[in-house]
């Protein structure tokens, strides 16, 4: 069997392509309206529902994060970022943070904060994927979702910058 140069190369880039399509996962992060995204630094997570669960036993860091308004907010992407790390929510008498102190004006809290990094506010890009789902965190399936998501991002990190810094 011979191997010509065009087939080792077009091995190669779908070698590559496989590997970059697999080093991290998309999450959808459902948020309401987006007021906590913009006016925080962290994301809470609920440890103790299942849906809470599922992310804090699949997520890793470099994972991304597109945080996905509700149907008032007009259910379209308006944030991306990166998974820096989760730890928990310190509450007690000597380190207290209360949700105003942290940001958080809506929505349920968790005890767990998910921490990110590179957050790119995107609302202007008018992202709507098409995602009908109650779950706070959901595992990006593109045959079920209308945008690509690797594409997008690929995109956002090309043409724009960090709208958010931490």
């Amino acid at each position: 069997m011979s191997w010509t140069l065009r087939g080792c190369e077009k091995w190669k880039y779908y070698k590559v392509r496989f590997f970059l399509e697999r080093m991290y996962t998309h999450w959808f992060v459902r948020c309401g309206i987006g007021e906590n995204l913009t006016n925080s630094r962290s994301w809470s997570v609920n440890s103790k529902n299942n849906n809470g669960k599922m992310f804090l036993a699949n997520y890793k860091k470099g994972d991304l994060l597109w945080f996905l308004t509700n149907a008032k907010g007009g259910r379209k992407l308006i944030g991306v970022a990166t998974v820096l790390s989760v730890v928990d929510r310190i509450i007690g008498p000597l380190i207290t943070q209360t949700n105003e102190d942290i940001g958080w004006t809506e929505g349920e809290w968790g005890d767990k904060q998910l921490h990110y990094e590179d957050c790119f506010l995107i609302e202007s890009l008018d992202l709507t994927p098409d995602i009908r789902c109650i779950s706070s965190f959901i595992k990006y399936n593109k045959e079920k979702c209308k945008i690509d998501l690797n594409q997008e991002y690929t995109n956002i990190i090309k043409y724009s910058t960090i709208r958010k810094k931490l």
